[in-house]
C-alpha cells in the first residue's frame, strides 16, 4: 500500500493539472470567440504568423486597441479554484491512510506503510524531477537553434505537456505527502500505542491464567495420588487389626518355605 500511494498521489495531481489547464483553454478561446477586439487583433497575428513586424500601420492599431480588453481576472479564478478542488481527494489521502491502517493493523503495519511510501516516493520524485527537466529542456534547446515548428520540435511539445507537471506539481507535491504522512503517524503514535499495551496487558493476563489452571490441574492430581496412597495404607492396617492369625499364618508359612 505504502509503494502504490505516491503513483496514485502523482495519478491524481497530474489529472488535477490537465483538467485545470483544459478549463483555462476553454475560457481563453471563449475570449477570442465573444470578444470583438481580441477576435480581431487574433486575426492580425494569425495573418502574419505572429511577427507583427510585418503588420501595417493600421493593423497594428488593430493589434494596440485589444490591449485591455481581455478578462484576466476570469483565469485567475479558474486557476486558484481548480487548486483548492482537485487538490482536496489526494489531501484526504495523505490524511485518511495513515489513521486507517493504523488503528486497523496497528504500529508495526503503520511502520511498514511509511517505508513502503517512503522510499516509492523519493525515488518517483527524483524520477520526476529529473525527467520533467528533461523534456523541457529539449523544447527550449530546439528552439534556441532555430528549429521551431520542425517535427522534432512538436514532438518536444508534446513531451513538454508532461513534463511541466513531472517537474513543478507531481514532483514536489511527493515531498508533502511524505511529511503529512509522517506527521499524521507521529500524532495518532500515542493512541496506537495505547492499545498495544492493552492488547500486551490482556495477552499477559491470558498467560497467567493459563499457567494457575495448568497448575491447579497439576496439584488436583497429586493430591488425589497422596490420597489414594493413604486410603490403600489405611485398608491395609485395618485388615492386619481385623485378621492377626491368618496373618500370622502368612508370615509363618513364608518362612518354613524358606
Amino acid at each position: 500500500v505504502g509503494g502504490m500511494l505516491p503513483f496514485v498521489f502523482s495519478a491524481l495531481s497530474m489529472n488535477a493539472v490537465g483538467r485545470a489547464a483544459m478549463a483555462m483553454i476553454e475560457e481563453v478561446r471563449r475570449q477570442f470567440r465573444d470578444i470583438p477586439q481580441l477576435r480581431a487583433a487574433l486575426e492580425v497575428m494569425n495573418k502574419y504568423d505572429s511577427d507583427m513586424s510585418k503588420a501595417s500601420k493600421e493593423e497594428r492599431a488593430i493589434f494596440d486597441a485589444a490591449d485591455g480588453y481581455a478578462e484576466y481576472e476570469k483565469c485567475v479564478e479558474i486557476s486558484t479554484q481548480a487548486s483548492i478542488k482537485e487538490m482536496v481527494l489526494p489531501g484526504l489521502l495523505a490524511l485518511a491512510v495513515p489513521v486507517a491502517i493504523g488503528f486497523i493493523g496497528g504500529a508495526s503495519m503503520l511502520g511498514g506503510l511509511l517505508a513502503g511510501v517512503t522510499t516509492s516516493g523519493v525515488l518517483m520524485a527524483i524520477f520526476q524531477s529529473n525527467a520533467g527537466g528533461a523534456w523541457d529542456n529539449a523544447k527550449k534547446m530546439i528552439e534556441e537553434e532555430g528549429r521551431k515548428g520542425t517535427e522534432a520540435h512538436k514532438a518536444a511539445v508534446v513531451g513538454d505537456t508532461v513534463g511541466d507537471p513531472f517537474k513543478d506539481t507531481s514532483g514536489p507535491s511527493l515531498n508533502i505527502l511524505l511529511k503529512l504522512m509522517s506527521v499524521v503517524a507521529l500524532v495518532i503514535a500515542p493512541s496506537i500505542a495505547l492499545d498495544q499495551d492493552e492488547v500486551t496487558a490482556h495477552n499477559m493476563n491470558s498467560i497467567q491464567l493459563s499457567e494457575q489452571v495448568v497448575e491447579n490441574k497439576q496439584t488436583t492430581a497429586s493430591d488425589a495420588e497422596q490420597e489414594k496412597t493413604l486410603v490403600i495404607e489405611a485398608t491395609e492396617a485395618v485388615s492386619e487389626e481385623t485378621y492377626p492369625s491368618e496373618t500370622m499364618e502368612k508370615e509363618t508359612t513364608e518362612k518354613s518355605e524358606e
